[in-house]
């Protein structure tokens, strides 16, 4: 994927508040789930999911080294973290208010 790709899909994902999956090129680099909350030309932002339905701190990345963006859920309602989300006050999910894209 290449960055201007990956820039504009991080993009829509944060316009759309949706959840997203981030590969790496990167070898061994985890794969991450998450909310993207902030996108800049070489960076971005992600509130990171712990797969347990609740959110777990931030991750910075590099666009150039992200492979392949997907949308969560594909299909069907709101995943349950966004209805939890919701619940909590904690919806919709936003940068930290230091943080400058």
């Amino acid at each position: 994927m290449t960055s201007k790709r990956a820039f504009k899909k991080l993009s829509e994902a944060m316009v759309s508040r949706r959840s997203v999956r981030v590969l790496r090129s990167i070898e061994g680099a985890d794969v991450l789930d998450g909310f993207v909350v902030a996108v800049g030309s070489d960076w971005v932002l992600l509130l990171r999911e712990n797969g347990q339905n609740s959110v777990d701190g931030w991750s910075a990345l590099r666009v150039a080294d992200i492979s392949l963006v997907t949308k969560l859920p594909k299909k069907g309602t709101p995943p349950v973290i966004e209805r939890i989300m919701t619940a909590n006050d904690e919806w919709p999910p936003a940068a930290p208010s230091y943080c400058d894209m």
